[in-house]
């Protein structure tokens, strides 16, 4: 804590001076300083989902984030989305959310709309993903997200890579520090390099022991982009990302443990159970809108990436023909992809596009080597029935080797000028979301139904949600057990089941320095399967309330959030695989604590800091994954020039 007073105490004067300084805004792409020369401006939209506008979608700009004391990824969204998180109780750690009543395997993450994901399991840590390394967040549900990508009848993210477009050495650094040894820092630095074209250059570090045994991360992050204006409608980026993210995985708390929230008595499943990924990932995105009046546009990105993924067995998890701790394997991928848009006499406009994908798994000790190649095909379009009126209307088709999978939807959208907004979205999509080297399993089928309602007045806002999915032949995964020992799980399809839920967010000014935010979530399983009736809380919820106080530039939060969260026995997570299953673990009614949070922008520099749970509540979003007691973070962000 010593070292992070010391830089607060070093920098103290230089924010307070730079407050009258007439530095402009950093951080965007309108910080430019322009030359006696015309310089092309970057393509806004380039590596974006839409190169034609469309907002009929949530977009979130890396600036949205600067009060919020972050330290990954998973951080930036928990709260920007109608989910239900699946925390695992410390950072970087497979911690991410059940979107619309979908698991995990039902989210698609994407950057520069290539997908992201590990070919062995067909998910994505987020916490492997700078945080500090996007300009946007898209977040598409319904038919948006099955046209545009596979296996996301849950929801698309798609990060837009960062934009700088600056003459002058610009550099930001992130800092923060926690309970547990926990410390993180990031740093960029981005330049034009010549008329037009910006490097930028970035890295991250996260090191922290954890609050139970083998909970240890070490995680390095290398990024660097370079970007062309070729015009000011047309952009190429080559951007390159590599991660090295080694974690503990112990399993979470065996059940029979006195007390699994006590730091002394709990007994980890796993004491010597651990992994380590290094990924490499290339991407080229080259952007083009062919006329000035945008009816017409182009895009297309070639990427390569290539995971190593190491898994370290404890000894009680081998058995008498299998002697080998290590678990080793290489998935390399190739892909490309291509899409046009076009906009017809302003009222219908249609985008359509292939993906290709190429990966494989070498051969290793245990499953034999396993190649595919995949391709799709997707077309969504837009008619507007008037200024206010949208009918959208999206399909796709995806070739696995010998298996196909159709997806198709439609949605009606009503915007009053963004004071009021509607939506109703129906969709269907089919996936075999499992290891690559399982077969022998019937599709799963997901029928989705989406009704929003966005409404803004005066200095408030209310956001109602409403879904409805049926699960056709879902796929879920099975333990198999030797002495008690958990060795492996198998996936298998079983009956179908629905889940209804809904949303309730409001946030309002009160006396016009208070921020008042209330969000309510409900879920309702329908199933019988005993163990899948419990699959989420019925009453899931949180109030936050802050005082925001503004002299000049400078901005002081300080505020409180508490929640509750209802009995609920959802599904347990399996470490050494990245797989959910069912187990009878059942939470009571919980508090989910009270944290207590501060954020200042002094100048160009914001710090934060947040104490969680200050009760020391003992509550979990995964079974056996308890969450963290009372615990303090801080953290500082700070950009500048030269």
């Amino acid at each position: 804590m010593k070292l992070i007073i010391y830089i607060l105490l070093l920098i103290f004067p230089v924010i307070c001076f730079s407050q009258n300084d007439t530095i402009p805004k950093l951080d965007s792409i309108a910080v430019e300083k322009q030359d006696t020369l015309y310089f092309n401006k970057p393509l806004k939209m380039h590596g974006s989902s839409f190169l034609i506008p469309y907002k009929h979608y949530t977009k979130i700009n890396k600036t949205d984030f600067a009060f919020e004391n972050y330290q990954t990824s998973t951080d930036l969204i928990q709260n920007k989305l109608f989910s239900f998180p699946l925390s695992l109780g410390n950072i970087g750690k497979f911690n991410t959310f059940a979107i619309y009543g979908a698991y995990p395997q039902q989210l698609c993450i994407n950057y520069n709309n290539r997908p992201m994901f590990d070919i062995f399991d067909r998910k994505y840590n987020l916490e492997q993903f700078p945080a500090e390394f996007f300009e946007n967040i898209e977040i598409l549900t319904g038919t948006d997200a099955i046209s545009f990508s596979d296996n996301s009848s849950g929801a698309m993210l798609n990060f837009q890579e960062i934009t700088y477009n600056t003459n002058t050495p610009f550099t930001k650094l992130w800092f923060a520090q926690a309970d547990y040894d926990f410390i993180g820092a990031d740093g960029i630095f981005s330049q034009n390099i010549a008329k037009d074209l910006n490097f930028t250059f970035g890295f991250r570090s996260l090191f922290s022991s954890g609050r139970y045994d083998n909970n240890w991360l070490e995680s390095w992050n290398a990024r660097g982009l370079l970007r062309y204006n070729i015009s000011d409608l047309s952009s190429i980026s080559i951007v390159y990302n590599f991660v090295n993210m080694g974690n503990g995985t112990n399993g979470g708390i065996k059940s029979d443990s006195s007390d699994f929230a006590d730091d002394l008595s709990a007994v980890v499943l796993y004491k010597d159970l651990n992994d380590r990924v290094f990924r490499n990932e290339f991407n080229l995105t080259y952007s083009q809108i062919l006329n000035k009046d945008t009816t017409q546009a182009f895009s297309t990105s070639l990427f390569f990436a290539n995971e190593d993924w190491t898994v370290h067995r404890q000894d009680d998890m081998l058995q008498a023909n299998d002697t080998l701790n290590n678990i080793y394997y290489s998935a390399p991928q190739v892909g490309i992809n291509f899409r046009y848009e076009m906009s017809i006499l302003k009222f219908f406009t249609i985008r359509a596009g292939t993906n290709f994908l190429h990966y494989e798994l070498p051969e290793t000790y245990y499953f034999s080597s396993k190649t595919d190649n995949e391709i799709a095909f997707f077309v969504h379009s837009e008619i507007k029935l008037s200024e206010s009126f949208s009918i959208i209307q999206g399909n796709r088709w995806t070739k696995q080797n010998e298996n196909s999978f159709i997806s198709s939807g439609g949605k009606i959208c009503y915007s009053n000028n963004d004071n009021l907004n509607l939506s109703l979205d129906l969709s269907y999509s089919e996936t075999r979301n499992i290891p690559l080297f399982t077969s022998n399993l019937n599709k799963e089928k997901n029928l989705l139904l989406l009704a929003n309602m966005e409404l803004k007045f005066s200095k408030s806002k209310f956001v109602l949600n409403f879904y409805g999915r049926n699960v056709i032949e879902p796929i879920i995964f099975e333990p198999v057990y030797e002495n008690d020992v958990m060795l492996n799980t198998i996936p298998k399809n079983i009956d179908s089941y629905s889940v209804f839920g809904g949303s309730i967010n409001f946030e309002t000014a009160a006396f016009k320095l208070f921020i008042i935010n209330a969000q309510v979530q409900s879920n309702y399983v329908n199933s019988k399967i005993f163990e899948v009736k419990d699959l989420f809380p019925l009453f899931y919820g949180n109030l936050s309330i802050y005082y925001k106080l503004q002299i000049g530039e400078s901005i002081l939060n300080v505020g409180a959030k508490a929640g509750f969260i209802s009995k609920f026995k959802g599904l347990s997570y399996v470490s050494f695989n990245r797989t959910y299953i069912y187990k009878a673990v059942e939470s009571g009614n919980r508090f989910t604590g009270l944290d207590l949070f501060l954020s200042a922008k002094l100048g160009n520099a914001y710090i934060k800091a947040t104490y969680q749970n200050l009760l020391s509540n003992e509550y979990y979003y995964v079974p056996l994954y308890p969450v963290l007691d009372g615990n303090l973070r801080l953290s500082l962000q700070w950009s500048f020039f030269e």
